[in-house]
């Protein structure tokens, strides 16, 4: 008999979560047709993020060294060592944040648009340098 753990797992967190999915992601799609800095995709994902540590019982604190001046660029790093690394960072990251994807991913419907469409940056693994600038480029041509 599997755990209760499992049941809520399976009846529960995983519809819940693909409502917000669902919902917040196509909000989110849909605003960058507006927003094409992704202000608002950005503050979705936040929601988004919330909401899944919410329903999962996820609890978060910040420890160690401040974060450099909001008017720097920086990059942090997730190692995916569990499913909540993209929410933990968004929900405690006070910036916008840009995700770096496999370029596999931006084959897909929905999920692939939305990560095109919303800045983040989709790297090809064959050949990552060639991607990168290919971004870059699209970057400064607006």
């Amino acid at each position: 008999m599997p755990s209760l753990h499992w049941w809520r797992t399976v009846f529960v967190l995983i519809p819940v979560i693909g409502v917000y999915t669902i919902v917040l992601g196509t909000l989110s799609l849909a605003s960058t047709f507006v927003d094409r800095a992704g202000t608002f995709a950005h503050r979705c994902a936040r929601w988004w993020a919330g909401l899944i540590l919410v329903t999962s019982g996820v609890r978060t604190s910040l420890r160690g060294a401040d974060l450099p001046p909001a008017d720097r660029s920086c990059v942090f790093v997730a190692n995916h060592a569990s499913f909540y690394d993209i929410p933990i960072i968004f929900t405690t990251v006070p910036r916008q944040l840009r995700i770096l994807a496999k370029a596999s991913l931006g084959r897909f419907p929905f999920i692939g648009w939305h990560l095109q469409r919303s800045g983040h940056l989709l790297v090809d693994r064959q050949n990552p340098g060639a991607s990168i600038f290919k971004k870059m480029q699209r970057l400064t041509a607006q």
